[in-house]
């Protein structure tokens, strides 16, 4: 019984695979960059958000602080929720 020898270059590996396995690959890929996209539009926000808060502390009320945030969290909350929620119907199809 002969083997087959692997391939020399690890992006060679991926014509060896079957069409459903390479469509496999991209959705992990463009599920990857979605993670990412989505993690740095959280860290953009809350760097928006510490800085807001920080202007709204000099020039008013502690309570429209809270309110402040609470709407921000509620609205990144929201934004994170229906990109998975879109990843999903993505992966069903």
């Amino acid at each position: 019984m002969t083997r087959k020898a692997p391939p020399a270059c690890p992006c060679l590996a991926l014509f060896i695979l079957t069409p459903t396995e390479l469509n496999h690959v991209k959705r992990l890929g463009l599920l990857s960059v979605v993670v990412v996209v989505v993690v740095v539009v959280v860290v953009v926000v809350e760097v928006i958000v510490v800085v807001v808060v920080k202007v709204v502390v000099v020039v008013v009320k502690e309570v429209v602080v809270v309110v402040v945030v609470v709407v921000v969290v509620v609205v990144v909350v929201v934004i994170i929720i229906t990109i998975i929620i879109i990843i999903q119907q993505s992966f069903v199809k």
